[in-house]
């Protein structure tokens, strides 16, 4: 008896029940006799199989509704089988049996699979008991930016059916049931005259609702009670909950001026039903953008078209540059560009931060780096930086040449070369270097960990042991990135040959007291510490997308790669994805010649495109290092050197090769500090000859004289670039020219 009203309870409401009815009424001629000449839709047939099942169903001995009873229970799901099986499970001459299987049978297979996929997600959503009472929305702040005007409208006009007016009473009835009411201001088209032979077959009523902005509204029959109970004498609350949210999901977005506007509601009330129904889930809220704007909400599927639109919409506005103009944009970015440089001491941190996580030689930072960006550059200015404005280093020694050094704020999050090596013995290690740690750097490693900073003769003092081989134990763990200096000073050659030297001499006692004491006086040391690992995470990969963005303006793989020290693209695409959902930056296509998924702030974005139609008539040529990060092209770099004859130009990325731009076009090649020039065919004579004039900026201390062999391969004498070197103050030194620090 149990199963049997079971069945019966669910059966009304079935899909089968709603089959079976309509097919019973065709045959008894209850349903609205069609055109002969037409054909009827499906979906039409069971609106007007469910029209009439509405009516039918308040009399409970209706002959048609009986039949459809009889005929599913008995000749669909054969419940007279299903009551002689249960009699006999009663009786006990059917026994059951329970048995545990490694698979599922195949019918009982079928049932998990339809369970799985209704029931596979159940728990995602929050049930309303763990909501809080007042829940704050979420992102809807950052929603409201990313929400465009025009794609508000498309989605407002398609809810609404604007532009595509119902071409048949039924479908006018349709229209109606979806929107709920209409106005007559809000007819057009055939719509009027519609409605009015709906009207007549008794389909659609005419309401009056006093106190709205259009009291005359037009609403279907079978909603005529609904709304005398929503704004009757009654005022039942669930009817008018129904109503509203009919209201929310025929509009993209409301406002609570609409609703009140449209439904003679309190304010009050209004406000109650709107929070109800977002914290149900059935609406979202958006907080207002500024002071003048009120909070809106919306439907969470109409909602998500709208963002889907947005996006599309704000791609589709991106409008993708040539390589030269973005590589121009990265240089001014950077402050390489004449126009952009900076100047003073202040301007160091400035430039550190717009190369924070950059790894380059300490020679690089103090030579080529850093005094391209900064005029008048010393190397005593960064050291200042380093000691005053919160800046830390961290080096890493590739084989057996110099360490590269990057800089970061103390409180930077991003994740960093390696993490503590406490478990590097361990076979789930992901250290990339596969060098365990001696027993001296372990040593010295566990007590940084516990001690802090110290300097290196406290630290052989307490571990008691020789400074020489402290000092060995601390240049490797900085080689490995493990550990820092307060000072610059333990990365620079002659200071470390200073420090070795005194700490041999110490040991040995070759040295007199008083000498040894003047130069261990004289020596600049800093304190030594572990150096920060950073975070991981979310915290960790936002922060290196901020980085990346300030310093390219434009983030792709390639770009993102053209950091060695930042995580990998795989890594940032999913958080660049939902920040684009949350309005932050903006997706397109922004630079031809890289990959399709780029991102972009809105500021670099409007200045790119800004710099695309900007004339490039008189620009500065600009030598920038291949190893310079504003340099975007060579090998492993996200463009290669064009040649008018086609193919590419061969340009290795090393300390001494040089590129010269002029409005982020490729001038001259420059290689082996001078030597080797390639000068460009698509250059111009006066175009090489400004790129030729910045040879001299090369000359250094440390390299006095330039030498030029090579033009195009061909002898220097003997090249067309002999009038442009002359003018630079190169003398002849067959076969080449040559340049002499301190001649004019």
């Amino acid at each position: 008896k149990r199963a049997e009203d079971l069945i019966r309870a669910e059966l009304g409401d079935s899909a089968l029940f709603g089959l079976r009815f309509r097919q019973n009424a065709g045959r008894a001629l209850l349903m609205p006799r069609p055109d002969p000449s037409k054909r009827t839709p499906l979906y039409l047939q069971r609106l007007r199989a469910r029209d009439l099942l509405q009516v039918v169903r308040k009399f409970p001995d209706y002959p048609i509704v009986v039949e459809t009873y009889r005929e599913c229970l008995n000749d669909d799901l054969d419940l007279p089988m299903l009551r002689r099986f249960l009699e006999k499970v009663g009786e006990g001459s059917i026994r059951i049996v329970t048995r545990d299987g490694e698979t599922s049978s195949p019918f009982a297979s079928s049932l998990i699979f339809k369970f799985t996929a209704q029931f596979l997600y159940q728990w995602d959503q929050p049930v309303r008991g763990d909501r809080s009472k007042d829940p704050e929305p979420v992102d809807s702040a950052l929603l409201d930016a990313l929400l465009e005007p025009s794609a508000i409208g498309r989605v407002e006009a398609r809810l609404r059916g604007l532009g595509h007016p119902p071409r048949t009473p039924d479908e006018m009835a349709e229209t109606l049931r979806q929107v709920g009411d209409l106005t007559p201001l809000e007819l057009f088209g055939p719509m009027a005259g519609f409605l009015e032979t709906l009207e007549t077959d008794g389909r659609v009523q005419r309401l009056r609702l006093e106190g709205t902005a259009s009291p005359d509204r037009w609403i279907s029959s079978e909603d005529m009670d609904v709304y005398d109970q929503a704004f009757g004498s009654s005022g039942d609350e669930a009817a008018l909950s129904g109503i509203v949210a009919r209201y929310l999901r025929s509009h993209a977005l409301i406002g609570l001026n609409d609703l009140i506007a449209r439904y003679p509601i309190d304010p009050a009330q209004a406000t109650d039903l709107l929070e109800r129904s977002a914290a149900e889930g059935g609406a979202i809220r958006l907080e207002a953008i500024d002071d003048e704007d009120a909070p809106r909400w919306a439907d969470p599927s109409n909602l998500n078209e709208v963002r889907r639109l947005s996006l599309a919409m704000r791609r589709r506005e991106s409008v993708s540059v040539r390589p030269e103009v973005f590589a121009d944009f990265v240089a001014r970015r950077q402050c390489l560009h004449p126009s952009t440089k900076r100047e003073g001491r202040s301007a160091v941190s400035s430039s550190l931060s717009d190369l924070c996580g950059f790894p380059a030689t300490l020679e690089l930072w103090e030579t080529e780096i850093l005094p391209r960006r900064v005029s008048g550059f010393r190397p005593a200015w960064l050291d200042e930086t380093i000691s005053t404005e919160g800046w830390v280093w961290i080096a890493r020694g590739e084989g057996r040449g110099e360490s590269k050094v990057g800089f970061v704020g103390r409180d930077f999050p991003g994740p960093w070369l390696k993490e503590s090596p406490s478990d590097s013995d361990s076979e789930t290690d992901t250290d990339p270097d596969p060098d365990p740690l001696s027993v001296d750097e372990r040593r010295l490693f566990d007590h940084l960990q516990v001690s802090g900073a110290e300097f290196a003769t406290d630290l052989a003092r307490r571990l008691v042991r020789p400074p020489s081989l402290v000092r060995e134990a601390l240049d490797s763990l900085l080689r490995r990135g493990l550990a820092t200096n307060d000072r610059l000073e333990a990365l620079r050659p002659e200071a470390k040959a200073l420090t070795q030297s005194l700490a041999e001499s110490s040991e040995t006692g070759r040295a007199g007291r008083l000498g040894t004491r003047r130069k261990a006086t004289a020596r600049p040391e800093g304190r030594w510490s572990l150096a920060p690992t950073g975070r991981t995470g979310e915290e960790a990969i936002l922060a290196w997308i901020e980085v990346l963005l300030d310093r390219y303006g434009i983030l792709t793989r390639e770009t993102a790669e053209h950091d060695p020290w930042a995580p990998p693209w795989r890594e940032l695409t999913p958080w660049l994805a939902k920040a684009e959902l949350r309005g932050e930056i903006r997706r397109g296509y922004f630079v031809e010649g890289l990959s399709g998924v780029q991102y972009a702030s809105e500021e670099a974005a409007a200045g790119l495109a800004r710099l695309a139609g900007d004339d490039d008539a008189d620009q500065p040529a600009i030598l920038v290092p291949t190893l310079d990060p504003a340099c975007l092209y060579g090998s492993g770099a996200p463009f290669d050197v064009p040649l008018l004859s086609g193919g590419t130009a061969r340009l290795s990325r090393n300390a001494s090769n040089y590129l010269v731009l002029i409005a982020g076009r490729p001038v001259l090649i420059i290689e082996g500090a001078g030597k080797r020039l390639t000068g460009l065919a698509s250059a111009s004579e006066s175009d090489l000859e400004a790129a030729v004039a910045l040879l001299p900026t090369l000359a250094g201390p440390g390299r006095r004289v330039l030498k030029v062999e090579t033009y195009n391969d061909a002898a220097a004498l003997a090249s067309p670039a002999v009038p442009w070197l002359t003018s630079a103050g190169f003398v002849r030194m067959p076969p080449g020219m040559a340049f002499y620090a301190g001649w004019s």
